[in-house]
């Protein structure tokens, strides 16, 4: 490589092959969607998003970004990347989450609680993330040390795992 230039919005690498000097043009797009990405500003990566057609390279840059929304639990970002991808039910299981982090904040802010937290400690919010992960047994540990074995049992009904959700109660005595 001999030099990088930037002009007019675009940039070429200038590679020396031999006696002869190639000019490669560099996809704008994907520096900027890795840059954002790599400095952890996923609210800019997913604006950048929102500009693309949703072609087979832009829906991966949504995988992409939703994935790592969830890791990182930038709930509302994951959110928009799924409905970019039209995940309708991953959609409607994280505005149910958001919806859950918005009363606790309400709820903060009525008790004149001034907390940093927006919910996502919430134990439902937990739960609720652990079964998106498919994590069910740390949801259920979850609703359980909070005393909600109805959830635990629900959990495993919606999911029609009824042996797990029935085993269960007998081991509690039920």
């Amino acid at each position: 490589m001999v030099d990088v230039e930037r002009a007019d919005g675009r940039t070429e690498v200038i590679v020396q092959d031999g006696v002869q000097e190639l000019s490669y043009a560099l996809d704008e797009g994907l520096i900027e969607f890795g840059t954002a990405i790599d400095d952890g500003d996923f609210l800019r990566a997913m604006n950048y998003l929102e500009t693309l057609p949703l072609t087979a390279e832009a829906e991966t840059m949504w995988r992409t970004l939703a994935r790592l929304t969830l890791e990182g639990r930038h709930l509302y970002i994951a959110e928009r990347c799924f409905a970019a991808l039209g995940d309708v039910s991953k959609v409607r299981y994280l505005q149910g989450i958001n919806e859950i982090r918005q009363k606790i904040q309400e709820k903060q802010v009525s008790a004149l609680r001034c907390s940093s937290e927006d919910g996502i400690q919430h134990y439902e919010a937990r739960a609720r993330l652990a079964i998106l992960d498919k994590q069910f047994k740390t949801a259920e540990g979850i609703y359980l040390d909070y005393n909600n074995l109805d959830a635990a049992m629900e959990m495993y009904q919606n999911l029609h795992k009824w042996d797990e959700g029935n085993a269960d109660s007998h081991d509690f005595g039920f």
